[in-house]
């Protein structure tokens, strides 16, 4: 079985507090795009985490969620395709082009036909709320997601406060001193992908699958020109790997052969879904939990 369909492959984390837990029972499934009226484009709600009957699964202290946003298709083509006929006939009966306004409108009204007859097009946000470290992570690299799932449960009337996760030192100027000394702070070593950024034009350098050595020149020089690390990448106990971004997202994540082996000791010759996930998630909380704590250390 395929432990890395569970996984998160990116990590936005922060800090939650005055939640309800026992108020997550009360979330409901969503109500999907095909039971709804024809017209209404698009949806958004929670669904199955493991495609059963239970809307989240508990690993631990941690309770996975799965969000599914769903919207119609309706093919830009096709819309313009019918745009122009019905302003071809509009001109042949009144002598004049269709008005701009009244294209807009119309425009909208094929929209709207087309829709009962729309394909429904699925995309997935996967979250997690760690009940003992109080974080609400999201499999994402951008705050937009983010913003999605807190609205999504703030409508859906769960009440907490979320706030950034900020260490007490600067992150950037962290990173930047590690690549300088090539060395970075325990557990973690650097890897071989590095963004640098000009903090006054805003221009950025990606080094890729370069060895960040004391030796590499070209790296040194734009350091040395007050350049500055966005983001790195790091290698944790040689278990997980991800490219941490100064604004304390977490991404690329991948996990090395120790951490598989850990899984297979643990969890073995599973070969239901449940127990495989079970497992494997529950390792995978712990090692992430572990790897922010760690960050977070001066």
């Amino acid at each position: 079985m395929n432990m890395k369909k569970f996984l998160f492959k990116n990590i936005f984390a922060v800090n939650i507090k005055d939640l309800d837990v026992l108020s997550l029972d009360t979330l409901k499934e969503m109500d999907y795009l095909e039971n709804l009226p024809k017209t209404q484009r698009e949806n958004i709600g929670l669904t199955p985490f493991l495609d059963d009957s239970n809307l989240f699964e508990k690993v631990g202290n941690c309770l996975f969620f799965k969000v599914k946003k769903e919207k119609k298709d309706v093919p830009t083509s096709v819309v313009n395709e019918i745009l122009e006929k019905k302003k071809k006939e509009y001109f042949k009966l009144n002598q004049t082009k269709l008005p701009k306004k009244e294209q807009a409108a119309l425009k909208e009204d094929i929209i709207v036909s087309l829709l009962p007859k729309a394909f429904i097009k699925s995309t997935y946000i996967e979250f997690y709320i760690d009940t003992k470290n109080n974080y609400l992570i999201v499999n994402g690299s951008s705050s937009k997601k983010m913003e999605e799932i807190v609205t999504l449960l703030k409508n859906l009337g769960i009440d907490f406060n979320i706030s950034l996760i900020e260490p007490n030192f600067d992150l950037t100027e962290e990173m930047t001193s590690w690549v300088k000394n090539n060395e970075a702070k325990e557990p973690f070593n650097i890897g071989t992908n590095c963004s640098l950024f000009d903090p006054i034009t805003a221009g950025e350098i990606v080094y890729k699958n370069l060895e960040i050595a004391e030796n590499n020149e070209q790296l040194l020089q734009n350091l040395e020109h007050n350049n500055l690390v966005k983001e790195l990448e790091l290698d944790w106990h040689e278990r997980i790997t991800f490219k941490l971004n100064n604004e304390f997202i977490l991404k690329s994540i991948s996990i090395t052969d120790s951490f598989e082996e850990t899984v297979d000791e643990d969890v073995g010759e599973a070969e239901d879904i449940y127990n495989y996930f079970q497992g494997t998630m529950n390792i995978f909380v712990e090692d992430i939990s572990e790897i922010i704590s760690d960050i977070l250390k001066k």
